[in-house]
């Protein structure tokens, strides 16, 4: 019964921390905090049906790592917002200033779509080979699950060109995401068949490095960046509409469905039948995991190079500067076994917080996410000027967002925006936008800048 009140009291505080930052968000409620709150409620609900069968009986320890983990986020990201706002940084996010309004054009060109999907679809087919010739597989379905088993394992890489090729593929989904979103809020008449391929194409590329995390990611970007273009075009008013509600479950929904059975694509299919059980293994389990890894004595204060918050994201940058990191920190984490039933390798976000720095490292990290969310929210509604079409401030938010989103499953955040990939992921966005728009906008009057009713300035 204790287990049941402990979990009862946490789904609590976290459903009365999101109604606090429903109150302070405004009109606007896709906010980090916002984000970062919902996102664990699912888990602590799934979790209830398998307090007995897992012994969910959290410590105190984890019992308050999740309710100061909770109010901590949501304190320093509203801390901020009131900072910034007060130096008039992203005052337009609050509908304060909307002085400029920009009517913008998409203008997509089918024969640069089509060359980008033939490098997309040479990029698959590298990608495949690469992965029968350097795992040794009889089919692309093993290769890939031994590629993921060798690369947890033995830190086993790609080659550059097949790497950063899969790269560009992948993260190209993000674009071709934003045009499609564009182009249906502004009800534009766009190539929307190719575009659709060439998001499909991306979705492959992430499929064969053996994970679903980017496939799901790029739909939470759809819905994420409809609901910001969509209120910005609404002004913030009445955006939460039948419309999103309706996409959100349909999409959620089609995962829940889907999930199991995309395993046999990548190689890693499971004993387990229970589509039930499968699902709690990634929304619930993260939580059993901490909670035995905390009562292991895992919290601690410990030298920054063993770090695992910033560690793993900045380990790219550190091998520049000749410097390894420990082979317990750098490695991926320990899959836990429980009862025979195998939990994962994933503690939710806060685990690597308490790892590094105890209680303390709540407080730190958290502050500094809340820190970059913020500038990253505030960046995106003060952006206005821009004649691009694929506006950077919308698509980093947009990227953001879908990595705190994960902050029940994993440290998503650091791992990736502190890190050399999401280097290669702004250079690829800026290479994929002069490409697509550059030309066009420069000829065609870009944008024009609305003052006032009467007053317009063409750039």
């Amino acid at each position: 019964m204790e287990a049941y009140v402990k979990i009862s009291i946490l789904i609590l505080i976290y459903v009365i921390l999101l109604l606090f930052c429903r109150l302070f968000s405004k009109r606007m409620i896709i906010t980090p905090e916002f984000v970062f709150i919902a996102c664990f409620i699912p888990q602590m609900v799934f979790a209830m049906e398998y307090v007995k069968k897992w012994d969910l009986n959290l410590s105190t320890d984890t019992f308050l790592v999740y309710t100061f983990g909770g109010v901590n986020f949501v304190f320093f990201s509203i801390f901020f917002r009131y900072i910034l706002r007060k130096y008039n940084y992203g005052q337009q996010c609050w509908g304060e200033n909307t002085a400029f309004l920009k009517e913008k054009h998409v203008i997509l060109n089918k024969k640069k779509l089509m060359i980008i999907m033939v490098i997309q679809m040479f990029s698959i087919v590298l990608m495949s080979r690469t992965l029968l010739q350097i795992t040794k597989a009889q089919n692309l379905p093993s290769a890939i699950s031994s590629y993921t088993m060798l690369s947890k394992g033995t830190g086993l890489k790609l080659p550059n060109l097949a790497g950063k090729l899969n790269l560009f593929s992948y993260i190209s989904g993000y674009v071709w995401a934003y045009y499609i979103v564009y182009g249906v809020v502004n009800k534009r008449k766009e190539p929307y068949f190719l575009l659709g391929i060439n998001f499909a194409l991306s979705v492959v590329s992430n499929l064969l490095t053996g994970s679903r995390g980017g496939v799901i990611q790029n739909v939470l970007f759809l819905l994420f960046l409809y609901y910001i273009l969509d209120g910005e075009k609404k002004k913030w008013k009445n955006v939460v509409s039948p419309k999103i509600l309706m996409m959100a479950l349909f999409f959620t929904m089609a995962g829940l469905f889907g999930f199991q059975k995309s395993l046999d694509l990548i190689g890693r299919a499971t004993s387990t039948k229970d589509s039930g059980d499968y699902i709690a293994l990634y929304l619930s389990a993260e939580m059993k995991n901490m909670d035995i890894m905390i009562r292991s004595g895992e919290m601690q204060i410990r030298d920054i190079l063993e770090w695992r918050t910033l560690n793993s994201g900045l380990s790219g940058f550190l091998k520049l500067l000749g410097i390894s990191l420990p082979r317990n920190v750098a490695d991926a984490s320990t899959y836990i076994t429980y009862h025979g039933i195998n939990l994962g390798n994933v503690y939710t976000i806060y685990y690597s917080f308490v790892h590094d720095l105890s209680y303390l490292g709540l407080i730190f990290f958290e502050m500094l996410m809340a820190l970059i969310s913020q500038i990253s929210l505030a960046s995106m509604m003060r952006s206005r000027m821009s004649y691009f079409v694929l506006d950077f401030s919308k698509l980093i938010y947009g990227y953001i967002l879908v990595k705190i989103s994960f902050s029940f499953f994993s440290n998503w955040f650091f791992d990736n925006i502190l890190s050399t990939g999401f280097i290669w992921c702004l250079i690829f966005w800026f290479i994929l936008r002069a490409f697509m728009e550059y030309d066009v906008q420069r000829k065609e009057g870009r944008v024009r800048i609305k003052i006032t009713n009467n007053i317009s300035i063409k750039i």
